[in-house]
């Protein structure tokens, strides 16, 4: 039987590659992250601008979606603070 491993990821676009990602942003804002962020609960996924005109995902895949949303805005408010 396979197991289930949780799985934390980010990536950081330049912004030769915001165009075309930014189709793949989908979800709800989502507040104290950055300006314009949205997190899709789909896939765990917050998406938001980041510096030097770049685009940023966090994305958070867990067994149990508790507490799923949580820990993929506080990770991506340090992200946020920490891409220059």
């Amino acid at each position: 039987m396979p197991e289930w491993h949780d799985a934390i990821e980010v990536a950081v676009f330049e912004a030769t590659e915001v165009p075309m990602v930014r189709q793949q942003v989908k979800g709800d804002p989502v507040a104290d992250v950055a300006p314009g962020a949205t997190y899709d609960e789909s896939y765990g996924d917050v998406w938001f601008d980041c510096a030097g005109g770049r685009l940023c995902a966090v994305k958070v895949r867990t067994a149990s979606g508790e507490g799923r949303k949580e820990k993929a805005t506080q990770l991506a408010r340090l992200v946020a603070t920490r891409v220059r």
